[in-house]
């Protein structure tokens, strides 16, 4: 609102309906579960490696969103990406692929881009060049 003390011309009225609008679907986890299979679909398509969990059927409602566990390490547990060896390019070429291709392919727009929702995955299959430890879980 400083902004508008500043210049009392500014209407933030449509991006405050807007946001109203937007806010009721992301507290609506059947909405994100729609959304995470949309990405995991768009990555698949688009040659991206990255790791979205799989929502589980029948125990998603509006309240409650139930995934696969995915193994890993938060994206800022710098001490863990050393002691794992990740190739650090290799990481953030991946997770900047996924937001590209999200956003000027896919139309999508993930306002929650936190290290809690990227983890780098321990799980064991890899890409066959021992990057197993290295790719990026985008929730």
């Amino acid at each position: 609102m400083l902004l508008f003390k500043t210049d009392s011309d500014l209407d933030f009225g449509p991006v405050i309906r807007e946001y109203n609008l937007e806010v009721k679907k992301e507290l609506d986890f059947r909405i994100e579960a729609e959304n995470m299979k949309e990405v995991s679909d768009l990555l698949k398509a688009n040659n991206v490696r990255a790791i979205i969990p799989k929502t589980i059927p029948g125990l998603i409602t509006s309240r409650v969103l139930v995934m696969d566990y995915c193994p890993g390490f938060p994206i800022k547990d710098t001490a863990s990406i050393s002691r794992h060896s990740v190739n650090r390019e290799l990481l953030l070429e991946r997770v900047c692929q996924s937001w590209a291709i999200q956003m000027h392919i896919g139309g999508l727009f993930n306002a929650d881009p936190r290290g809690g929702n990227i983890l780098v995955s321990t799980a064991p299959e890899g890409d066959g060049d021992g990057s197993e430890r290295r790719r990026s879980t985008t929730r």
